[in-house]
């Protein structure tokens, strides 16, 4: 991090982004309502088409930002409509890979020309160059973040191991609260 970084500029940046998000969700809802799907759907159909292969649920959600619980949704929801269907994984019997149908294929298609209409619109008064210093800085922060979960998730274990080990070493020791 860059010294003298104020913690309110750090503040602002995370609600602009948590603001983008929002209108992001809003867009997409309202672009993909018009196809007949939701902006959830859009994800995993992008998630498979952009990655060009078959991919686990957990692969899915890592790779969309997404919890494995809301693919699993979407999967089954996807999967009535016919817009993707399993494939056998001869590397884990018990988590299928998913890939798009030609139907799925098409709609995710569709839903992409109706968002490179509106994107001139979405993107008016920044240049090509800023979006892309923008993707470079979005992907940083959010690698950074994603380490810094790890870490303090790790931590956090390692704290709750001593701590029930302490307990179990002395049974009778009362924990402080604060």
């Amino acid at each position: 991090m860059t010294a003298g970084l104020q913690s309110q500029e750090i503040d602002q940046l995370f609600i602009s982004v948590f603001r983008l998000n929002g209108a992001l969700l809003a867009a997409g809802d309202a672009l993909t309502q018009a196809h007949g799907i939701t902006s959830a759907r859009w994800q995993v159909l992008g998630a498979l088409s952009i990655n060009a292969r078959a991919m686990t649920m957990p692969q899915i959600a890592d790779y969309m930002g997404l919890t494995r619980q809301a693919v699993i949704k979407q999967v089954k929801l996807l999967v009535a409509d016919g817009f993707i269907a399993a494939q056998h994984n001869a590397a884990h019997k018990r988590s299928d890979l998913w890939l798009l149908t030609p139907l799925g294929a098409a709609k995710y298609g569709e839903v992409m020309q109706a968002q490179r209409l509106l994107l001139q619109s979405w993107r008016e008064g920044v240049s090509d160059e800023e979006v892309q210093l923008c993707t470079r800085i979005l992907q940083t922060l959010s690698a950074s973040v994603q380490r810094a979960s790890v870490q303090c998730a790790s931590v956090q274990c390692a704290s709750d191991a001593a701590d029930i080990a302490s307990a179990m070493h002395h049974p009778n020791k009362k924990e402080v609260q604060t």
